[in-house]
């Protein structure tokens, strides 16, 4: 009679879609997002939240994107910086699969970086750029060469000084990344 019972009370839980999971926050997530968060439908085919965070009176922030990668909360990508956040989530290799792609400014040189998050079998990866693959002849600080991933145009650049002062700006595309595991910043 209590197996009967049991078998109903499943039955009723799973046609009204009633479950114990954290889903039933409402964000048809099975992770919880914390207050305040923003939620994304599909980056690298996975649906998460951001946490945004700011410092420094505001001129400094931090996004860190979460997905749900069945029923586990993993870090998918993440960027920082200086100023308002340049962000994309698009589609560069046309499959359907939208890719993150991170724009940051940080140091106290205003460094320009590009960091580009794509899923390959189930693991994150980040992309960035070899800088001397671009840079040749150039001989200045590091900081002073930006990376940058250009919306409008669908392209990545690095653009630094030339040695006449004016500047030098080569365009590559996401085929020219070097792509490594992605493994989250601490804290």
């Amino acid at each position: 009679m209590k197996r009967i019972f049991a078998i109903i009370a499943v039955l009723t839980l799973a046609l009204c879609g009633c479950s114990n999971s954290p889903a039933d926050n409402g964000t048809g997530l099975a992770i919880d997002v914390p207050e305040g968060a923003e939620l994304f439908d599909n980056i690298m085919g996975l649906k998460g939240y951001v946490v945004n965070v700011s410092e420094a009176g505001g001129e400094w922030y931090e996004r860190v994107y979460h997905a749900d990668m069945d029923g586990e909360d993993v870090v998918i990508g993440e960027s920082f910086g200086y100023g308002d956040p340049a962000d994309y989530i698009v589609d560069l290799y046309g499959d359907g699969v939208p890719e993150l792609v991170c724009n940051c400014t940080f140091g106290g040189d205003g460094v320009q970086r590009v960091y580009v998050y794509q899923l390959v079998d189930g693991a994150v990866q980040v992309g960035t750029v070899v800088q001397e693959d671009w840079t040749e002849g150039y001989t200045g600080p590091g900081t002073a060469i930006a990376e940058a991933y250009l919306p409008d145009d669908e392209c990545f650049t690095v653009s630094y000084p030339g040695a006449d002062g004016n500047p030098v700006e080569s365009f590559f595309s996401v085929d020219d990344l070097v792509w490594n595991a992605y493994e989250p910043s601490e804290g």
